[in-house]
């Protein structure tokens, strides 16, 4: 756990979760890290870089990395091993690219 984190969130897997410096975890998010399908379990790291943002309701699902700076809307599903590059928004289920945040969208 980084530094300065907003958290209101939940960690499922602890040990497997980094996040970093700044990061924010809205309200009844999910961060998990391990899924169980086709009768196997999966467990994969989950990594928030420094700056996040993670929106209220949203899943994180096994094997995802957000990058630096980056945010998933409210209510989105970011599922298995999907890597978020920094400074992009991404939302919905399952999450995708919104946009790219040019650094007037960055908080300061």
């Amino acid at each position: 756990m980084g530094k300065n984190i907003a958290m209101g969130g939940l960690l499922v897997d602890p040990w497997f979760i980094t996040v970093s410096d700044n990061a924010i975890l809205g309200l009844d998010s999910a961060v998990i890290a391990h899924a169980i399908t086709s009768g196997r379990i999966i467990l994969k790291t989950v990594t928030i870089k420094e700056g996040a943002t993670i929106g209220v309701h949203a899943v994180l699902m096994p094997g995802v990395v957000v990058g630096e700076n980056s945010i998933i809307t409210a209510g989105s599903v970011v599922t298995l091993d999907t890597i978020i590059p920094p400074n992009e928004m991404w939302g919905g289920m399952p999450a995708r690219k919104i946009k790219d945040i040019v650094s007037t969208d960055i908080r300061g």
